[in-house]
């Protein structure tokens, strides 16, 4: 589930929501008045960067797929990482230097812009990156450091924060519906929330993306499947013929004082160096099938 205030979570309302029975694992979430700079320091349009208030996020909730790199380590600042629509969009790779303007509200432009110079650490891959549900998921994503959104807070005050909200983990059995009316009535005891609350069941877009790739995933199973049971006949009819075209020279070999266990231990050294010759030939279409968008949208 996602819970995201009208206004703040952060005044006591998200530690408040974790108490509550139905919750399980609760990850707050900050979106920072922050954008990647062009090289001319103007600001760009698109974007968005987001931090874990407390370090849960993208560790125990909502963990992206790497696909190079690593995740920030939350007491670093300068560190970040990217989804593959970023990496793509800002030629970004694992080692880039971001240079980003941060302002105390939107829309962010002007020269009140401070610059913060991060190194990219990693290329993810998050649910919505996958196949796009919203507008946000087909925009660059930013992933920063519970560290910069610390900094950011006391440097900028109030004003650096763009929005902020609360993935949350449901126990087993609990209804969503029931949860999503007992976060409501709790947000109305805290006047930070503005009273009110957007709660979202991420399953169904989760369902809606495992729909779309389906057909996909199913076609690069087939085709793996293809390629196995070609690289099957191949490897049998070179070990038949390798077995066949060897035991001519058994006799012989028999004759110089080989033993039948040594004499079929060197027919299989013979097959079994054409089968790595065919797995080496074959890696690739193995590689696409362990790529295959099944895998990549295994996140938690």
């Amino acid at each position: 589930m996602l819970v995201a205030p009208v206004n703040t979570g952060l005044g006591g309302y998200y530690r408040a929501l974790a108490r509550l029975p139905d919750v399980a694992t609760l990850a707050p979430i900050v979106g920072l008045n922050m954008l990647p700079l062009r090289p001319d320091g103007t600001v760009m349009a698109t974007g968005v960067v987001a931090a874990p208030a407390d370090g849960t996020l993208g560790r125990q909730l909502e963990i992206p797929k790497l696909l190079s790199g690593r995740m920030p380590q939350p007491g670093r600042p300068d560190e970040v990482a990217v989804n593959q629509i970023g990496a793509d969009t800002l030629h970004l790779h694992v080692g880039s230097a971001l240079v980003m303007g941060t302002c105390t509200g939107p829309p962010c432009r002007g020269t009140h812009v401070r610059r913060f110079t991060e190194r990219v650490v990693g290329i993810v891959v998050t649910r919505g990156s996958v196949v796009p549900v919203t507008a946000l998921d087909k925009v660059s994503a930013i992933f920063a450091s519970t560290a910069l959104f610390h900094q950011l807070a006391h440097q900028l005050g109030p004003g650096y924060r763009g929005f902020d909200g609360a993935y949350v983990k449901v126990r087993p059995g609990a209804s969503p519906q029931r949860f999503g009316l007992r976060a409501q009535a709790l947000a109305r005891r805290f006047a930070g929330t503005g009273g009110q609350l957007f709660v979202a069941d991420e399953s169904s877009q989760a369902a809606i993306v495992e729909r779309s790739i389906r057909p996909e995933a199913v076609a690069l199973a087939i085709f793996a499947l293809v390629l196995a049971a070609t690289a099957l006949l191949i490897v049998g009819q070179a070990a038949v013929r390798l077995l066949v075209a060897g035991s001519s020279d058994n006799p012989t070999l028999a004759a110089l004082g080989m033993t039948r266990g040594q004499l079929t231990a060197a027919g299989l050294i013979e097959v079994g160096a054409a089968a790595v010759a065919n797995g080496v030939a074959f890696w690739p279409a193995r590689t696409a099938a362990l790529l295959s968008p099944a895998e990549v949208l295994r996140t938690e």
